[in-house]
């Protein structure tokens, strides 16, 4: 990885965020910076203010306190948290990325490629299963050529072993694109080795860190269920296969 976010300005900058709704803090004081090229994962429990707080970053929902700045012409691509499609208006997913813009067919096909759904470039959008919908959708996302992309809850429709390749996939798209990624999740049992930084949030920021420090630091344990803390893993996933799409293996050693 480039070292670029340790000495450039910040693509996106919070500082001091709250957010009040019915006399009930979703947010308080929350502060971060989210540098070029750099992957960032927030996790914490349902309703910890994660999707309040990524509305905020993105203009739809002002804070009550506290200032977001962006760097100049920053192109930001968010993936949202809900898929929602209308069975009553069939859209193939060529006509779908054509909506993101002046976009040739090559383009089209190119950016289906590299998230692994090159043979759904004529099927109809609502035919599809949720984790096909999610990455069709992720292919539109890079084809803003984004600064900055931002998913929210992108592995609640996949299985396990559709998790382990999305993240192994944004680890090539930060590469490709030189992009820096903010990712939300609930999920506490898994958080991938792709991530640079970890925020936990439960209305505040309760730790922050990289990977292997924040697994052992006893606020973050203390997000989880009573019982659970030998369930918690970062999970690091070293091997010589892929999954597929199916989530069958393929072997890729030479």
């Amino acid at each position: 990885m480039s070292n670029l976010h340790q000495i450039e300005k910040p693509l996106i900058s919070a500082l001091n965020i709250s957010f009040v709704r019915n006399e009930r803090k979703i947010l308080h004081n929350v502060s971060l910076t989210i540098s070029p090229e750099q992957i960032v994962t927030i996790v914490g429990p349902n309703g910890a203010g994660k999707t309040t707080l990524l509305k905020i970053l993105l203009g739809i929902i002002l804070p009550d306190t506290g200032t977001v700045q962006k760097k100049t012409n920053i192109v930001v691509s968010y993936l949202a948290q809900k898929i929602k499609s209308d069975d009553s208006m069939p859209m193939t997913v060529e006509r779908l990325l054509k909506l993101t813009g002046k976009i040739n067919i090559t383009e089209q096909k190119n950016v289906l490629a590299e998230v692994g759904i090159e043979n759904l470039f004529n099927a109809d959008f609502n035919s599809l299963s949720g984790g096909e919908m999610q990455r069709v959708l992720l292919a539109r996302c890079l084809l803003r050529k984004p600064d900055l992309l931002i998913l929210d809850e992108p592995t609640q429709a996949l299985d396990f072993n559709g998790s382990v390749e999305l993240y192994h996939l944004l680890k090539k798209i930060r590469l490709k694109y030189k992009c820096a990624i903010l990712i939300v999740s609930h999920d506490l049992h898994l958080v991938m080795d792709a991530t640079d930084d970890v925020i936990c949030l439960n209305h505040h920021i309760c730790c922050s860190g990289k990977p292997e420090v924040i697994k052992d630091n006893p606020l973050f344990l203390s997000l989880f269920p009573k019982g659970k803390p030998h369930d918690i893993a970062f999970y690091s996933h070293h091997h010589d296969h892929c999954h597929s799409l199916n989530g069958e293996e393929r072997n890729i050693s030479k």
